[in-house]
């Protein structure tokens, strides 16, 4: 009857165990990454299968030499083992937020207002309708991500198809892994892909180029050149020394539409945009300002400014824009829910 009682007693203090620590385990993870990926489910399905080994192993153990080397089995999977799980996923959290990806001043597409800014007031209303169509782009990347994940040859080159129309930092990454797909017919088409979308980008310099030599203090040609020699250093198309000289050229030809008397709102913008990615955070601000000065109902200048004051380290700035923001009630929930964050927690 004893025995009967110990071998209860083990197999109940493993079920726990084993229980407890998967469910923190799943917790962690999704505390931590806001969603279980495939290949967290393949591990946790993995691990019950190694865990009912452990347990067969474990009881027929106990039949032959009693519940110590039982209990001991089940306390290293049922608890040490997530706990380990946990330490370790906490630590790549932390390692990501203590030591952020190098070369941010290139890649800050994580502004979100960024490719939808609209500098002119009268363009106000039309904003949640920008909203939406961020929204489904973004949801597009995400479907097109998982058909080129799957065996449907049709279906994957009809996605290369569409993401060489897009030239995005997403769909360009998106081709790049392409480049690594098993079969040779999409590693060719991503590759086409990809060369197609840098000659436009060379197309389109080249006509922005030809139509400034006619007029080279035109801001509206040198505004767009900018633009496009910017958005192609960021593309993820280039090495880092291309990167910085495509940045060098969207700061001369920016400058050269500033020399105008009256300087437009866009090319202000423009300007601090580039600056920042200079990393010359003091002269982006001064853009701003400016900027802000002749438009003080536009918000989406003030998020550039905040982004400005950031860097600089300017916390109680952000707080006062953050307020203004709210006081001008953007149409984006986003858009809401940082500056909250700021005025609620900021300085």
């Amino acid at each position: 009857m004893g025995q009967r009682k110990n071998i209860y007693g083990a197999i109940i203090l493993f079920i726990v165990c084993f229980t407890a620590g998967i469910a923190v385990h799943l917790a962690t993870v999704c505390s931590l990454t806001g969603l279980i990926i495939p290949r967290s489910l393949i591990i946790t399905f993995a691990s019950l299968i190694i865990g009912a080994g452990i347990n067969a192993a474990g009881y027929a153990i106990l039949l032959r030499r009693g519940r110590r080397l039982f209990t001991a089995l089940g306390f290293l999977y049922g608890l040490l083992f997530p706990v380990a799980g946990n330490i370790s996923v906490l630590g790549m959290y932390l390692y990501k937020r203590l030591f952020p990806v190098k070369n941010k001043d290139l890649k800050d597409d994580d502004i979100l207002v960024e490719s939808y800014v609209i500098t002119d007031p009268a363009q106000q209303d039309s904003r949640p309708l920008k909203e939406e169509d961020f929204i489904r782009d973004s949801l597009d990347i995400e479907s097109f991500s998982d058909i080129l994940r799957s065996d449907n040859m049709a279906m994957k080159r009809s996605v290369i198809e569409k993401l060489s129309r897009k030239d995005t930092p997403d769909a360009i990454m998106m081709l790049q892994e392409s480049l690594k797909d098993p079969d040779i017919e999409i590693r060719f088409y991503a590759s086409s892909a990809l060369k197609k979308i840098e000659e436009n980008f060379q197309t389109h310099i080249f006509s922005l180029k030809e139509k400034i030599k006619s007029d080279p203090f035109s801001q509206d040609y040198n505004m767009a050149l900018s633009e496009e020699y910017f958005k192609f250093c960021r593309s993820g198309l280039l090495d880092k020394s291309s990167r910085t000289f495509y940045l060098d050229k969207s700061w001369d030809v920016i400058q050269n539409a500033l020399k105008s008397p009256n300087s437009k709102v866009n090319v202000l913008l423009q300007a601090g945009k580039v600056a920042l990615a200079r990393n010359d955070y003091a002269e982006a601000l001064r853009y701003f300002d400016k900027a802000y000065e002749m438009t003080p109902e536009n918000w989406q200048i003030l998020i550039w400014r905040c982004e400005a004051y950031f860097h600089l380290g300017q916390i109680t700035e952000i707080k006062d824009d953050c307020h203004r923001i709210e006081e001008l009630k953007p149409p984006w929930d986003s858009v809401k829910n940082v500056t909250k964050y700021w005025v609620e927690h900021a300085g």
